[in-house]
């Protein structure tokens, strides 16, 4: 099963949001590692944050840096070119959501 998470805060050093986004990724991950991950980043740092080097996870770096700018571009772009079964933004919906979402 393919899995994409929006991850929105983590390598933005903002606390809460980021350790949850991280540790959901990490159980996530733990509890089920034969799924395909897909991880649609807003900040650069945040597959270090994440800490996950796995074969079965990918991470995609949203351009450009704006958020809000790439929420309504490049995100509908990377979830339309990778076509995840299951979506899931832990702390931010998307304005556009794939038919499988979870919130």
């Amino acid at each position: 099963m393919k899995i994409g998470l929006l991850i929105a805060f983590a390598g933005r050093n903002c606390g809460g949001p980021e350790i949850y986004e991280r540790e959901t990724v990490r159980a996530m991950w733990a509890a089920a590692p034969q799924h395909e991950y897909h991880l649609y980043c807003l900040d650069e740092r945040a597959p270090g944050i994440i800490g996950l080097q796995e074969q079965n996870i990918c991470y995609h770096l949203l351009r450009p840096s704006v958020r809000v700018v790439s929420m309504l571009t490049t995100l509908p772009l990377a979830i339309r070119r990778t076509q995840p079964d299951v979506f899931y933004a832990p702390v931010i919906t998307p304005p556009f959501c794939p038919k499988h979402t979870v919130m």
